[in-house]
């Protein structure tokens, strides 16, 4: 090997942005709730005024997904899973001559980012050192720490040029996990007769975490040429997010018969505050020398402005059924970033307000009365956010039941499924870019009690 030189020189000119830099698709990821109860505290807070007596409830939620990744025509299986709670709250009604006045607070999950996809081919075309060489210091410092890259007579070079580029095998495993949810406070009253105010303050909260091992590996022994006689590169990505946010709530809700409600609500623009931690660790492999190994280490702290929410919602009591529905509009195109630097944040905005688009989520769900049984089924339609063609809308479909248990005791079961897709890219460089097409299902299953007092 080169004489290594501690310091690059100043003229090395790195691409801006590494393959997990932060953008408008981390933004996104925290802006894009899956569907709620649509009588739901985070849709409307007036909602809790129907309230019949206090309760407590609580609920544990498993969130499993399973996706296939294929990548240069194979297809390669993964899956995980994770539990959290999903649902807590204590509601106490208060107890009044006429009308309601309701006081709450709990946590509700508002979305989960559970991934989990692998791929795996031979490449005779490209290697992710064709992005490395060319990329910022997360990328090309550990690479060059590691020998991957080397320089010679001034010149940088990755550890497959001397022998000339035959191929290499590529395998991927890669592991999204954690939810956001909303701690809150809440209040509802029947200020006029059949009409309900309720508001509400909203602390959104949350972890995210990413994980992604990508190992190129000279299986037909391509690669024998001493000192650049390379078995194998393992690139091991990490990010570990932390999310708090603030929001208010404002609802009204109408009774125009017993057994019906119609409702309105506006949920603030939510400010959230991301505090990230990420590494890259490179570790290079030779067949007639050592294995050397080095890490890049960071740390940064944005903003996310989220869009305001407009709800509206409503329900409907026959006795034997019941029918309670929602729709919300969101702005995706008004989210905004800050803390990213002037320049990205101005180019990261502005695709933001390019790509991004004005949407509508609706959703319906159906209970049956059957004494202590009381099953339930639902529908929900998350339009896609973006404008790109391979983005596509999120279908939900939902069931359950909840059984009397007697003594103001409740047990509920559910569990909602919906199918995922979507393209991840590895790494591109000049006109190439390698990628992998997603697509698999998630599971969310439930268990709650609800106890009343």
């Amino acid at each position: 090997m080169n004489t290594r030189i501690l310091l690059l020189t100043a003229g090395l000119a790195l691409a801006a942005s590494a393959l997990h830099a932060q953008n408008r698709f981390d933004a996104l990821r925290y802006g894009n709730y899956q569907p709620s109860d649509p009588t739901s505290v985070v849709l409307n807070p007036a909602s809790a005024a129907l309230t019949s007596h206090s309760y407590f409830r609580f609920s544990l939620g498993n969130r499993e997904v399973d996706e296939d990744g294929t990548f240069r025509a194979t297809t390669t299986g993964f899956n995980d899973n994770q539990a959290a709670i999903s649902d807590l709250q204590f509601v106490v009604k208060m107890p009044t001559l006429v009308g309601s006045m309701v006081f709450g607070a709990g946590y509700t999950q508002l979305t989960d980012f559970n991934k989990a996809w692998s791929a795996g081919a031979y490449n005779p075309d490209n290697s992710i050192m064709d992005y490395v060489i060319g990329a910022s210091d997360q990328y090309f410092l550990p690479a060059f720490n590691t020998y991957a890259i080397d320089t010679v007579g001034g010149e940088y070079y990755t550890v497959y040029e001397l022998a000339g580029f035959g191929g290499i095998d590529q395998y991927i495993e890669t592991y999204e996990r954690g939810q956001m949810g909303e701690y809150n406070i809440h209040f509802a009253t029947e200020f006029q007769k059949n009409l309900f105010l309720g508001a509400s303050i909203g602390l959104p909260a949350g972890h995210y975490s990413y994980k992604r091992s990508f190992l190129e590996e000279d299986i037909d022994g391509i690669y024998t040429q001493s000192p650049d006689d390379i078995d194998a590169i393992i690139v091991d990505d990490r990010i570990d997010a932390t999310i708090r946010g603030f929001n208010a709530r404002l609802g009204l809700l109408y009774k125009p018969a017993a057994n019906a409600s119609v409702g309105v609500s506006y949920t603030t623009r939510t400010r959230l505050s991301i505090d990230e931690v990420y590494s890259t660790r490179f570790q290079t492999e030779f067949k007639t020398l050592d294995a050397y190994e080095d890490t890049y280490e960071g740390e940064i702290n944005y903003t996310v402005s989220l869009p305001s929410r407009v709800a509206v919602t409503g329900t409907y009591d026959a006795g034997p059924f019941a029918v309670a529905a929602a729709v919300e509009r969101v702005n995706y195109g008004r989210i905004e970033m800050d803390g990213l630097g002037p320049r990205i944040g101005r180019e990261e905005n502005s695709a933001i307000r390019t790509e991004f688009r004005d949407v509508l989520n609706w959703q319906v769900n159906a209970s049956f009365n059957m004494g202590n049984l009381k099953p339930r089924f639902g529908y929900a339609l998350q339009s896609a956010p973006t404008q790109a063609a391979t983005t596509v809308d999120t279908q939900y479909m939902s069931g359950g039941f909840a059984i009397d248990l007697g003594s103001d005791m409740v047990l509920d079961l559910g569990v909602r499924y919906n199918t995922t897709e979507g393209r991840e890219v590895l790494y591109g460089f000049g006109s190439t870019t390698e990628a992998v097409d997603r697509t698999g299902t998630k599971w969310f299953t439930s268990v709650g009690l609800k106890i009343g007092f």
